[in-house]
């Protein structure tokens, strides 16, 4: 895989570590739902004891929901699971009625209709929106099909369109809040894989530094220093040859001395690439990498979180409209209620950008639930009768989202202190307007139900996603490490292999001849092509080589004359016919130049590269550099100017695209 891959999982780290955390609190949520759906059994034990045969509902939905809770919390959100619970949720939605009191057909405030709620939220949670849409839509037709059918009955009976349109605001609601959490997991994964390819690039380009210079070190303390030692008549620099030794003596020495050269550079090449040779450097890019997941997976849940509740106040306040324009002739006072509503609407545009900015302070917070607590009252007060514990109380439900709110960034006990506060208040108003009798119970208690536990799952899924942040980054780093490690192998190795190429065209066949005795170290012939090739691998160590003009340079250096390079990039991304051409007409220009200092400039670009060379200039080479033709085949333009001044001949070779 090159540098820039993106990490295997498709998910994305963050957007995994998200899922995880939502599935920790639908586990939570399903909990809680088979919770009411007993203590809606309880308030009602004396007509479920008049009606045993009934019982066996409530039990299997809580068995299911046991069953769908441990599923959750082992395998995560499941489209499967939410597929087959939507299947069964219909025919509960539908035949259910027959189960419950009359009293609570098509009411909000029974076990059938907490069961489905539950069903079609988690569903949301977790399926297309192409497929949770009409399959929830499904089960809220169910539902009211099965009111219908049936006939809501008692002192206030139930509407089920009211039903239906409160499951499916609550569906909706948190399927937007718990998508828009998602979408900002995901752009923490843009910005993770961002911080895992500078990493790769850092750790490979770190790797291949060190091995170089590694590789350097060994050819000049083995090859280098040979060659100079044979140039100079000996396999050691001229201060290290021992006096008086004999040429048999000297030229053993100097053949076990290449072959061990030999040696040492092939036990190199098979040598893997050093893991551990900068380890307070590479500790330090993990550390590194490990701090900036860490923030960004932060920085992405913290945003997500925010944001998702702010559609989640937006929405479902601005849901709360329908009860206050709808059901006016159930209030004392209706234009309190929706002075209240507006107050809150004003309350939340103010709220929303403060929450996503920089998070809620501790006045702000006790504005919010002293509002709670204060719309309850308002508008509690002003309800009649079970309008008290119904639809028309709507500040018993829409007083959440404040709540909400505070639990995004503020300790939960605040969240709680005020859930507290609005309950008690609640509570007050119903035993004064109707009494405990068990309907008015039902219905406290569900209601009672909504207000607490968003706030609760906010806090469960803020603790989940700062507990999960350290593990995932640390998973992050650790991944990254082992695949920059991997994929800094396979550039070593690559390089590796080039360089020893580049070796064994020119270089080894010259020591492996010395080391097999085919040629003779005291030859003149030798040693001068020894000391060619020594002075070819000094510039390569030193970074001052061009590799397509080497033969030249090495054929000048040969006839005596001395080539200093100058190096600004290379000729890599000139055409290879070009370069071609480059190599033959310095080496045309040099051909007639006996002795002297040659400069040799490369300046190399990708949509452009210059050569200039100086040297001594002769009658010969004048002529020579005013004749030059470039030829017309090359892929690009290749233009040559010949000069001489104060004694010195220049040519200037430039390409271009």
């Amino acid at each position: 895989m090159p540098p820039d891959t993106p990490p295997p999982d498709r998910k994305g780290f963050a957007v995994a570590s998200h899922g995880a955390v939502m599935a920790r609190a639908a586990v939570l949520f399903r909990v809680l739902t088979g919770v009411l759906s007993l203590a809606q059994v309880a308030i009602w034990w004396s007509w479920v004891w008049a009606h045993p045969w009934t019982l066996a509902g409530p039990l299997a939905a809580t068995g299911w929901t046991v069953i769908v809770a441990v599923l959750l919390a082992r395998h995560g959100l499941d489209p499967r699971i939410s597929s087959l619970e939507l299947a069964l949720a219909g025919p509960l939605a539908c035949f259910g009625a027959l189960l419950i009191p009359p009293a609570t057909v098509g009411d909000a405030a029974n076990w059938v209709y907490v069961t489905v709620g539950g069903v079609t939220v988690t569903a949301a949670w977790c399926l297309p929106v192409r497929a949770a849409v009409p399959a929830v839509a499904s089960v809220a037709a169910a539902y009211w099909a099965g009111a219908a059918m049936v006939g809501p009955s008692g002192p206030a009976p139930g509407v089920p369109v009211r039903s239906v349109v409160l499951l499916a605001v609550i569906t909706t609601v948190w399927a937007l809040a718990v998508r828009t959490c998602r979408a900002h997991a995901a752009d923490a994964d843009i910005d993770l894989v961002a911080a895992v390819r500078r990493h790769r690039i850092a750790t490979i380009t770190r790797s291949r530094t060190q091995d170089r210079r590694e590789q350097e070190r060994i050819v000049h303390d083995t090859l280098v220093n040979t060659l100079t030692g044979i140039a100079m008549n000996g396999a050691r620099p001229l201060d290290q040859v021992t006096p008086g030794a004999t040429a048999t003596v000297r030229t053993v020495d100097i053949r076990g001395r290449c072959a061990d050269d030999l040696s040492v550079l092939e036990a190199f090449l098979a040598r893997g690439a050093s893991r551990d040779g900068a380890p307070a450097a590479a500790a330090a890019a993990r550390a590194a990498l490990t701090h900036d997941s860490g923030r960004l997976i932060r920085t992405g849940h913290e945003t997500g979180l925010a944001r998702g509740v702010a559609v989640f106040i937006i929405c479902w306040h601005a849901a709360m409209v329908l009860p206050v324009v709808t059901m006016t002739e159930t209030y004392r006072w209706p234009l309190v209620s929706m002075a209240v509503w507006l107050g809150l609407a004003v309350l939340a545009v103010l709220t929303v950008p403060i929450m996503i900015r920089r998070g809620l302070r501790g006045r702000e917070s006790a504005g919010l639930l002293a509002a709670a607590a204060l719309a309850e009252l308002l508008v509690g007060v002003t309800c009649r009768g079970y309008n008290v514990v119904g639809f028309a109380n709507w500040a018993l439900l829409g007083a959440g989202w404040l709540l909400v709110a505070t639990a995004v960034n503020r300790p939960i006990r605040e969240a709680l202190l005020g859930a507290t506060t609005v309950t008690v208040l609640a509570t007050v108003l119903a035993l004064y307007e109707v009494g405990p009798v068990p309907l008015a119970l039902a219905r406290l208690v569900a209601v009672t139900w909504g207000l607490w536990v968003p706030p609760l799952a906010v806090a469960v899924i803020r603790r989940a996603m700062a507990a999960a942040g350290p593990t995932v980054a640390r998973t992050v780093a650790t991944e990254a490490d082992l695949s920059a490690l991997e994929l800094a192998a396979e550039a070593v190795a690559a390089d590796r292999a080039r360089r020893w190429d580049m070796l064994a065209t020119r270089t080894l066949p010259l020591v492996r001849a010395i080391a097999d005795g085919l040629l003779d170290p005291a030859d003149e012939a030798v040693r001068g092509r020894c000391a060619a090739q020594a002075a070819t691998l000094r510039r390569m160590l030193a970074g001052t080589t061009a590799a397509d003009l080497e033969q030249v340079i090495a054929s000048a250096e040969r006839r005596g004359l001395r080539v200093e390079t100058q190096l600004a990039g290379d000729l890599r991304d000139v055409p290879a016919q070009a370069r071609s051409a480059i190599a033959r007409l310095v080496d045309e220009s040099l051909a007639s130049v006996a002795t002297g200092r040659v400069l040799l400039t490369v300046l190399g670009g990708i949509d452009e590269a210059l050569v200039f060379v100086s040297f001594p200039a002769s009658a010969q080479a004048a002529q020579t550099t005013a004749t030059i033709d470039t030829g017309g085949y090359l892929d690009g333009h290749l233009d040559a100017l010949a000069d001489t001044v104060d004694g010195r001949a220049s040519l200037e070779l430039r390409w271009s695209r």
